[in-house]
């Protein structure tokens, strides 16, 4: 929930953002990359998922 208020909009009170992740689990990410390997170590950092393009 959120509650906020500011100067140039109406407040926001227990304000419930949708949708929402399922049981407070965040969704699976993939990142992907062509080059860089810094990709890779981010996707490693996070345990996320990582997707790569073998061109070269």
């Amino acid at each position: 929930m959120v509650d906020r208020e500011g100067k140039f909009r109406t407040p926001l009170q227990s304000f419930t953002p949708t949708p929402r992740p399922p049981d407070g689990v965040p969704p699976f990410v993939r990142h992907g990359s062509i080059r860089s390997l810094r990709v890779a170590d981010q996707a490693a950092y996070f345990g996320d998922g990582f997707l790569h393009n073998n061109i070269f």
